[in-house]
């Protein structure tokens, strides 16, 4: 028997005793992620975990977020384990404190690894001498897939450097950039470099303020992407007049398979324009989130009727979006017709125990729903009993909801 994975996350130390756990790590040849998440580490325990992970060549994941790193802990990490390891993969340091000399000894030893795969510095105050610094590293890189710059409220001189490293890099393929509040000028020079990369597939841009202006330069991205795979663009302000370019752009794009707008503020009119995308024959989309819109009854039925002759679309989430009967009428008109949705998320709306029935109809007659998210729609007892029913004649199709689970429940009883 082997510990291959060992985490102390928020564990409280006395300094002796994790000095005793830490170095006991030593001889292990077969632990591959260590979780030191928030553990309060210093320089006497960095200086012991850093001869522990230079014996322990095994560990591929490192995570020691919430930690106040200073430069000679950094240091250490930098010249005992990254410079000298070639199994590590992840490497976990957001919220670290990291500043300009910390990042720039981190970066000297990634600079080095050739095994590197995912990195999070998300959450660090970086400004252009760190930008820099994490630029020279994305530029030089031989073996980064993901990195994580969330939260860090980069300027325009620090975004500037951050460009010149994209453009030259061809291993990224996840880049994450949420909540760093992207100005409109930043995030057109940011897009232009993001859609020349050859080998991104995922891009995080959500909670970045952008508003209905920006989604013409999420479209030039999109266009200009040959392998772009995935879009999150949550709690942003797209709107409905963003959606417009965007969607168009997908049109000519086959490689774009997952797109979020969850809280995008599109409401009705930005239900119609994304119905009219997904009729048309050139959605070749499998996952939407439209969550937490405001879509109304109305956007509802135009996108559940827009669905009947989909055939790419297999995820649809239009939860807390205000959808009542009406809406659930048109999703069981869709369920009889089409082949290819298999999850459904409609929870946090209006649907009573009438729509319940049209619910419960579409259920036993879909052909490839295999999973229906209901939770918290005001369901009762018999509304629950309804969607049970149907069910138990289609038991391929699993129900998510507290009203269907309290009904079995009391049935025990």
């Amino acid at each position: 028997l082997y510990i291959t994975q060992l985490s102390f996350r928020c564990a409280k130390f006395d300094n002796p005793g994790f000095l005793s756990l830490i170095t006991g790590l030593k001889n292990n040849n077969h632990l591959k992620s260590l979780d030191l998440y928030s553990t309060n580490i210093n320089l006497e325990i960095c200086t012991a975990l850093s001869s522990t992970l230079e014996s322990c060549k095994s560990i591929s994941s490192l995570e020691i977020s919430n930690n106040k790193l200073t430069k000679d802990m950094v240091q250490k990490l930098s010249e005992s384990f990254l410079k000298r390891t070639k199994s590590l993969e992840f490497l976990g340091l957001e919220n670290t404190n990291l500043d300009a000399l910390g990042i720039k000894e981190l970066c000297l030893g990634l600079n080095v690894n050739q095994s590197i795969k995912h990195v999070n510095i998300s959450n660090n105050l970086f400004q252009e001498e760190e930008a820099k610094e994490i630029s020279h590293f994305i530029s030089n890189t031989i073996s980064l897939e993901m990195l994580n710059l969330s939260n860090i409220f980069f300027n325009t001189e620090s975004w500037g450097f951050i460009n010149e490293g994209l453009r030259v890099n061809s291993t990224l393929q996840v880049l994450l950039l949420e909540s760093n509040k992207i100005e409109k000028v930043d995030f057109l020079k940011l897009s232009e470099s993001i859609g020349k990369h050859k080998s991104l597939k995922q891009l995080q841009l959500g909670d970045n303020g952008l508003d209905e202006t920006c989604g013409g330069d999420v479209a030039s991205v999109i266009s200009e992407s040959s392998c772009l795979e995935t879009i999150n663009l949550k709690s942003n302000f797209i709107r409905a007049a963003g959606l417009t370019p965007l969607l168009h752009a997908l049109k000519i794009n086959y490689s774009v398979k997952s797109l979020n707008i969850r809280k995008n503020q599109i409401k009705n009119e930005g239900a119609e324009i994304v119905a009219d995308y997904i009729k048309g024959s050139g959605c070749y989309l499998e996952d939407l989130d439209c969550g937490s819109n405001s879509i109304g009854e109305a956007g509802g039925v135009y996108l559940f009727n827009s669905l009947k002759g989909n055939k790419s679309l297999k995820r649809i989430n239009f939860s807390d979006n205000e959808l009542a009967d009406c809406s659930a009428g048109a999703l069981c008109d869709m369920l009889k017709e089409n082949s290819t949705i298999e999850v459904i998320n409609i929870e946090n709306n209006m649907i009573s125990n009438s729509g319940a029935q049209s619910l419960a109809d579409g259920v036993q007659e879909s052909k490839s729903l295999h999973t229906l998210n209901i939770e918290n729609n005001g369901l009762s007892q018999f509304g629950a009993l309804t969607v049970l029913r149907a069910r138990l004649t289609n038991l391929r199709v699993k129900v998510i909801s507290s009203e269907v689970k309290q009904f079995i429940t009391s049935l025990g009883q």
